[in-house]
């Protein structure tokens, strides 16, 4: 029996569910199920937990792992890649995903992108302060749109391509964010 968590894939007839085991514990093994019109193709048990998963157009899939690591599935094979805050504090990854191959992750304090060979920090720099999380993120046609929070307050940050874009007083959120409807444009 599985808690399905997140769900990646080319179409609403050809994705990639991550489900968990129902258990309780923080080590609970996952599973990454592949679903064509229905039916159920494959079934790959993951090495570790996974929270968060993304699938590229290729067919890559990418894990977000509790243990910090970005993990690949591809050809059978799996590798792990460390995921490390560049800046203080503890780090904490929220999110994987991205648009066509490319790959960013999130977390507290951090936007991380996939480089070919390592995940490094995003360019240009968002600026995040020490006690920001990147909550929610969304990327179209080179854009992106994340849910930033902080010390009770939170932000809607885009980047168009090229910048980061300011945010105005008056744009700040007040409150405890927790995740942001961006697919529906709300």
């Amino acid at each position: 029996r599985h808690t399905f968590r997140a769900a990646s894939g080319r179409s609403a007839d050809d994705f990639h569910l991550l489900g968990r085991t129902s258990s309780t514990s923080d080590r609970a093994p996952s599973i990454i199920l592949h679903v064509v019109r229905g039916q159920v193709l494959s079934a790959e048990a993951a090495g570790e937990p996974l929270n968060d998963i993304y699938v590229t157009p290729s067919g890559t899939i990418w894990g977000l792992s509790l243990s910090g690591t970005a993990i690949r599935f591809e050809d059978g094979d799996t590798i792990a890649y460390p995921l490390q805050r560049p800046s203080r504090g503890r780090p904490w990854w929220y999110g994987i995903g991205g648009e066509g191959e490319r790959v960013l992750v999130w977390g507290a304090g951090a936007l991380l992108e996939w480089t070919g060979d390592a995940f490094v920090p995003f360019e240009p720099d968002a600026a995040l302060e020490e006690q920001e999380s990147i909550l929610s993120l969304r990327i179209s046609g080179g854009e992106i749109t994340m849910l930033v929070s902080g010390d009770r307050v939170g932000a809607v940050a885009r980047f168009d391509g090229r910048d980061w874009l300011p945010i105005s007083e008056t744009a700040v959120i007040e409150g405890m964010l927790s995740d942001l409807d961006v697919w529906r444009g709300i």
